[in-house]
């Protein structure tokens, strides 16, 4: 995101001035007296935390319950990049949970496996014991089908005679055709997490969802 934004592909400019960051690591400086109160978070404490804009700025204000606790001995970009894939896979997994259930047994396509998002969401959504399939460069085909997820190529033709109609959930960072051919994959009951564009930067222009 911040690379396609620095480039101006992102789908929404950004006015100046504007500091870049969706994601930082950093030591807490000051507190306030709500955080005080009702965290366990203390001055000094490392923390990291996914944010809109800003996370290249020397100091960043957060409401307490937006961070994430990072152990002091942690390598600051191994935890960025731990948050920065495992936190947005959660978040897009618990958008498409129904009644804070697990995803045992459903079937879960995650478009743009590959990605280190796509990854993280494949083996959480594994780990529920989701069925999992994905799609991906067929470079990366092995390797995934080695975490257990059932893989497709990119191209929606190639994968939505296949799957249309059968999946529970869809989760789509890339938007490759407006997510059109990831609703149809969606079964009556289905939910579709839209959680980025990517084929904007790789492919340019894209239309819009359902249009024509």
């Amino acid at each position: 995101q911040d690379c396609m934004i620095r480039r101006g592909k992102w789908y929404e400019m950004q006015s100046l001035p504007f500091i870049p960051g969706s994601d930082f690591v950093g030591t807490i400086f000051s507190m306030g007296k709500e955080a005080t109160k009702n965290s366990t978070f203390r001055v000094g404490d490392k923390v990291a935390a996914a944010v809109d804009s800003g996370g290249n700025a020397k100091y960043i204000t957060m409401p307490y319950h937006s961070i994430i606790r990072v152990p002091p001995e942690a390598d600051s970009v191994v935890a960025l990049c731990l948050s920065s894939a495992y936190v947005p896979a959660r978040e897009a997994l618990d958008l498409a949970r129904k009644l804070n259930t697990p995803f045992t047994s459903a079937n879960v396509l995650v478009i743009g496996g590959n990605g280190p998002s796509g990854l993280a969401t494949i083996e959480l959504a594994l780990l529920e014991g989701a069925n999992v399939f994905t799609t991906a460069d067929e470079r990366h085909h092995d390797f995934l089908a080695n975490l257990g997820a059932k893989c497709f190529p990119i191209d929606p033709s190639k994968w939505l005679p296949t799957l249309q109609g059968k999946m529970d959930v869809v989760l789509d960072s890339v938007c490759l055709d407006g997510y059109e051919s990831s609703h149809l994959a969606l079964n009556s009951a289905g939910t579709l997490v839209c959680t980025g564009m990517s084929a904007v930067y790789t492919q340019g222009q894209i239309r819009a969802f359902m249009m024509r």
